[in-house]
């Protein structure tokens, strides 16, 4: 946690503003987890969100370094725009998230090819 996080004061009326302000049924889990204390539970809020943002970077490796693999062994067997071709036997979900894409591609005014398709799909593909 932060020198600044650690330093800040909660007093009452920053409690009731930040809990406004998050949702009580979101600070609620905090909450009952520190025994009621409302500045230890925003104070445990606060921390998760900085874990959280520690997670974020190496998930987003991982999930350039999964779609990419994937892409790479998919081409080899399907040709490199194996989510056109039927004999890779997507589901309909898979499709649809290929479909997806492809209009947020067009949308955007970005090349509907291998590169950009396989870039847009998700983690969750």
């Amino acid at each position: 946690m932060s020198t600044l996080v650690k330093n800040f004061s909660f007093d009452e009326e920053v409690l009731d503003a930040l809990e406004t302000s998050l949702s009580p049924q979101r600070i609620a889990t905090y909450t009952a987890e520190t025994g009621g204390n409302r500045e230890l539970a925003l104070r445990l809020y606060t921390w998760n969100t900085a874990i959280s943002a520690a997670f974020y970077g190496p998930l987003q490796g991982l999930e350039v370094a999964l779609r990419n693999a994937m892409h790479q062994q998919l081409s080899t067997a399907y040709g490199a725009d194996w989510y056109d071709n039927p004999a890779c036997g997507l589901d309909q979900g898979a499709m649809r998230k290929i479909e997806n894409a492809k209009k947020t591609l067009g949308r955007g005014g970005y090349a509907i090819d291998p590169p950009h398709v396989v870039a847009e799909l998700s983690f969750g593909f």
